[in-house]
């Protein structure tokens, strides 16, 4: 028979097991037919050195390697050592020491990687102790170090409702989903899901099913689907549709809906004693802040609270923003408390009535509904929209008052005004007391202009300035010009002394009542 090259020859119909092979066992050659080539099971193929496809397991393949094992229909092991594939369908493509149990699933390479019992179309890329355990379908784990998927104790729950889907671990060290390292996992009747969540990477970050973020060594049954750590140190999730970027050590607690950290250190979004709060709210970065109202947001700083629903911090420390809508700029020690309150900046500024607002200084209070305090320190606006401008020590308890400066000023009449000096009072309605000190009015409708230790208590009252004038009660409409005066009568002119232009004065009588006129060197009034 003449010599044919292999290549030259023509394709075989289907084999049927008869055919017969040449082979070379112990440096001799025998012939065997095809149907004991590769093991019992159908069409098999084993390459490599003590590698195993068990009987039954048909359809599987191994290219190489040595010391892997196959026990599964229509699965594959590339190459690698001792490396055990137990399910239909199954991948792995290289590396050592991998434990294989997914229906459909994928481990391509690295070593120690496991998909557990009860897992479905799960893939692990590569890296070092992977698992993906027991409930888990279409999991993927890029590859990272000691990355889990966990819904009990590693390979040893029993759980096939699969209630586990989409989840996904691009890379990082020690990341879970899941509940890796709560002793209480996998106690029966835990039925919640998680589902579509990522780690993208990172060191111990983790988003839980069981336990809390709180308590990580509690039984409670959660639910975690659609969030996202996208790396850092120690970050942590327990809750639907939450992001956290980066940073260390930050938190979303249980029952916590859409929440967002962007980065930074120890913050954390919750709700308190089980009420539902710090849903949709977010913290985009600093240090420690805590965010616990719906819709709040804090934007970096220290320390910072927003417990209000939609309030608001920028940065700072030590703010806390409770009122509903309100919002805090910055600042230190700062506090809105009101619905829809606001303060600017300064320190230890408290804005406690609806709608009251703080722009800056330190230690103001708008305790007013609608009240507002410019800045200065130590200054209080109680009235319903009360505005106060400035200085120190200033009161404008007045509805609708003003007082724009100075120090140890009070504003305490309905629509009264103090423009600015020392120790003034407008206590009556809509008085005014323009600067000065120790200048007090007290009558409606009154106006102190200046001066010092003016009295005014009259309604409709004038003291153009001086000092240590008393304008009566009583005497309405009066004037005082001078110093040292006490009005002796309602409106009437007071004055210390009085000049008359004679070239100014009428010298025939105008025929007016209460007109001054002159007949020669005599005044004259007009009856």
């Amino acid at each position: 028979m003449a010599y044919v090259k292999i290549s030259d020859l023509n394709f075989a119909q289907t084999l049927t097991g008869n055919e017969i092979l040449p082979v070379v066992q112990n440096g001799t050659s025998y012939k065997v037919s095809v149907s004991a080539v590769g093991g019992t099971g159908d069409t098999e193929n084993i390459n490599g050195r003590c590698n195993d496809i068990s009987t039954g397991s048909n359809y599987s393949s191994i290219v190489g390697g040595k010391y892997n094992d196959v026990y599964g229909n229509c699965s594959f092991i590339g190459g690698g050592s001792t490396n055990v594939l137990s399910a239909d369908f199954g991948f792995i493509g290289g590396g050592t020491g991998h434990i294989a149990y997914s229906i459909g699933g994928f481990i391509g390479g690295g070593s120690g990687n496991d998909t557990c019992p009860n897992t479905c179309l799960d893939t692990i890329g590569g890296g070092n102790g992977n698992v993906v355990d027991s409930g888990f379908k279409l999991s993927f784990i890029g590859g990272g170090k000691s990355n889990f998927m966990e819904t009990g104790n590693a390979c040893a729950s029993a759980d096939s409702s699969f209630n586990n889907q989409g989840n996904t671990i691009v890379g990082g060290n020690q990341n879970s989903i899941g509940t890796k390292g709560n002793p209480l996992k996998g106690l029966p009747g835990m039925t919640k899901a998680l589902c579509h969540n990522t780690v993208v990477g990172g060191y111990l970050n983790k988003i839980s099913k069981f336990g809390t973020i709180a308590n990580p060594l509690s039984a409670e049954d959660l639910e975690s689907k659609y969030s996202f750590i996208g790396g850092g140190v120690n970050n942590g999730i327990n809750g639907n549709y939450t992001a956290i970027v980066g940073g260390s050590n930050n938190k979303v607690y249980s029952g916590v809906k859409g929440g967002f950290v962007g980065g930074g250190v120890y913050n954390t979004i919750r709700n308190v004693d089980g009420t539902a709060g710090g849903n949709y709210s977010s913290i985009v970065g600093g240090c420690c802040n805590n965010a616990t109202g719906n819709c709040s947001n804090i934007g970096g700083g220290t320390l910072n609270t927003s417990s209000g629903d939609v309030a608001t911090i920028g940065g700072g420390g030590v703010n806390n923003a409770s009122g509903a809508c309100s919002t805090i700029g910055g600042g230190i020690q700062n506090t809105a408390s009101g619905d829809r309150s606001n303060v600017a900046g300064g320190g230890v500024n408290y804005a406690t009535g609806i709608g009251a607002t703080i722009a800056g200084g330190f230690v103001n209070y708008a305790i007013g509904n609608c009240s507002s305090i410019g800045g200065g320190v130590n200054n209080r606006a109680d009235g319903f929209a009360a505005t106060l401008g400035g200085g120190g020590d200033n009161i404008a308890s007045g509805c609708y008052s003003t007082l724009a400066g100075g120090v140890d000023n009070t504003a305490n009449g309905c629509r009264s005004t103090v423009a600015g000096g020392i120790q003034n009072t407008a206590s009556g309605i809509a008085s005014n007391v323009g600067g000065g000190r120790k200048n007090t009015a007290s009558g409606n409708y009154s106006n102190v202009a200046g001066g010092c230790n003016n009295n005014l208590s009259a309604s409709f009252g004038f003291i153009a300035g001086g000092c240590s004038n008393n304008l009566k009660t009583g005497h309405s409409n009066s004037q005082i010009l001078g110093s040292d005066i006490t009005t002796v009568s309602g409106n009437m002119l007071h004055a210390n002394t009085l000049y008359l232009s004679a070239a100014a004065l009428p010298t025939t009588d105008p025929g007016v009542s209460g007109v001054v006129w002159r007949d020669g060197t005599d005044l004259k009034i007009s009856l």
